[in-house]
């Protein structure tokens, strides 16, 4: 029973796992609370994972990375914010219309694709690296595309408590808690884990640029 305990043993260290994935997951859903910083919440949050190494407070480290990003991450999530606003128009418009090419649609589609793939990327780059605005734009569309594996992957994982409630809204339910309670934290772990080698080949090979 007393190797149960030991703060290095295996239960121990789940036991802190646990813990810090919860505590990071209530951080994430106050800082979003406003709806505006949820960009550096996200920052923040796949910051805690990216950046921790042995001994870091993962709270603290939170907090730090939320400070750190928050004016950048901030900045890109109102742009991809009102580029979804935008996207979102035009489909409402074209749904009114009468006739509309199929080129105009598909490209409206891809708009999202794009948009999307970006905004799976980006918040983890500030996260990690520091450069200007537009550059990190410009790298996050261009690894969406080069890593699309990867990209799908990182969409399955955020997407999956969508297609839970469309799939089974009375599952999605009894869910819910539990999503409240860890599952943001569960997507940013996964995520870093996804993430981590394509980061790794950008600090080897120094591109995109």
């Amino acid at each position: 029973m007393k190797h149960l305990f030991d703060p290095d043993g295996a239960v121990m260290r789940g036991l802190t796992a646990l813990s810090d994935i919860i505590l990071l997951n209530l951080c994430f859903l106050l800082c979003c609370i406003p709806l505006v910083t949820a960009g550096a919440a996200w920052s923040a949050l796949y910051g805690a994972y990216l950046r921790r190494r042995e001994g870091d407070g993962a709270v603290r480290l939170f907090f730090s990375g939320f400070r750190r990003s928050f004016r950048q991450a901030t900045v890109i999530w109102l742009l991809l914010a009102g580029a979804g606003v935008v996207l979102a128009l035009d489909f409402r418009l074209i749904a009114a219309l009468e006739s509309v090419p199929a080129i105009v649609t598909v490209l409206l589609y891809l708009g999202v694709l794009l948009l999307a793939g970006t905004g799976l990327y980006v918040f983890p780059m500030i996260a990690v690296y520091e450069d200007t605005t537009l550059r990190m734009l410009k790298n996050a569309l261009i690894l969406s595309i080069t890593a699309l594996p990867r990209t799908l992957l990182l969409g399955l994982l955020a997407a999956l408590p969508l297609i839970v409630l469309l799939l089974d809204v009375e599952l999605f339910g009894r869910l819910l808690m539990l999503w409240l309670l860890a599952g943001c934290s569960v997507t940013a772990k996964a995520g870093a884990c996804i993430l981590k080698g394509v980061f790794q080949r950008l600090v080897n090979t120094g591109r995109p640029q």
